[in-house]
């Protein structure tokens, strides 16, 4: 059976869901992907496996941090987060640097995740910046730090 929702097609197999990245191309097969011909538009749609992870351990809560290598910075200088997340099946990580910019990160299933990104501001004033994880079987966590730019 195939299921469609949002950004996750997945089918069960032995009871057992397996998601998939989806991705649009024309008349490309990637590695052992399963190609569908979406008429009448002639792209193909590609479903590859990734990350598929089965645990008979129960859910471990989804555990999010972020730290920064200062907190107050100049105008126009790095800024470096790091985004530490620990769960069962870690989708992605997103970050909004609180001046409607932001950056994102997949982590592919993965049960930890260490992830630096980096920002310069350009205009002075106080920042608070939320690192967003998900996780397939625990949903979404955020952290939140506070950067004051002069």
């Amino acid at each position: 059976m195939l299921r469609v929702s949002s950004s996750r097609i997945g089918w069960d197999r032995d009871s057992a869901p397996h998601y998939a990245r989806v991705r649009v191309a024309s008349d490309e097969i990637v590695d052992d992907a399963f190609p569908m011909r979406l008429a009448p538009l002639g792209l193909t749609l590609l479903i590859a496996t990734s990350a598929c992870r089965q645990s008979t351990e129960p859910p471990v809560p989804l555990t999010v941090s972020i730290q920064a290598n200062t907190t107050v910075v100049p105008r126009g200088d790095t800024v470096t987060f790091t985004v530490t997340a620990a769960g069962n099946n870690l989708f992605g990580a997103m970050i909004d640097y609180g001046d409607q910019t932001g950056d994102q990160y997949g982590t592919g299933g993965a049960l930890s995740a260490r992830i630096t990104f980096k920002h310069a501001y350009d205009a002075a004033g106080t920042y608070t910046v939320t690192a967003t994880v998900t996780d397939a079987v625990a949903g979404e966590r955020e952290a939140t730090i506070a950067v004051v730019v002069n």
